[in-house]
């Protein structure tokens, strides 16, 4: 099922498929989905891509990439939370220990997107 939400003059899309995923906030009068593919299950692969903005990975199928595509978005938000923790830490050992865990994390996310 594919529900469009609208308020005002603006609209947003949203599906799920194994969670949910949304659109995100567009012109009323540029929401538009476009239905491609030879089968049912390839047009609901197309339109579950473009609402999500989702492009696929070679050797990945859709339900993987949106695991990865997940994992690397907390991987992100576990940095940018420990960066804001770093800015503000005054203690230089506290500081060196977290700006070494953001390095981390950092290198595993470059390791697993080659």
């Amino acid at each position: 099922m594919l529900l469009v939400l609208e308020y005002q003059e603006e609209c947003r899309l949203a599906i799920f498929h194994t969670k949910l995923i949304q659109s995100e906030w567009q012109k009323t009068a540029d929401c538009t989905v476009t239905l491609r593919g030879l089968d049912l299950s390839a047009v609901w692969q197309n339109i579950v891509t473009q609402v999500g903005g989702i492009q696929i990975e070679e050797g990945h199928s859709l339900e993987q990439q949106i695991a990865v595509d997940e994992q690397r978005a907390r991987v992100q938000k576990e940095i940018d939370r420990l960066e804001k923790l770093a800015r503000k830490e005054t203690q230089p050992k506290k500081k060196f220990e977290l700006v070494q865990r953001i390095q981390k994390l950092k290198e595993s996310e470059n390791e697993n997107s080659i």
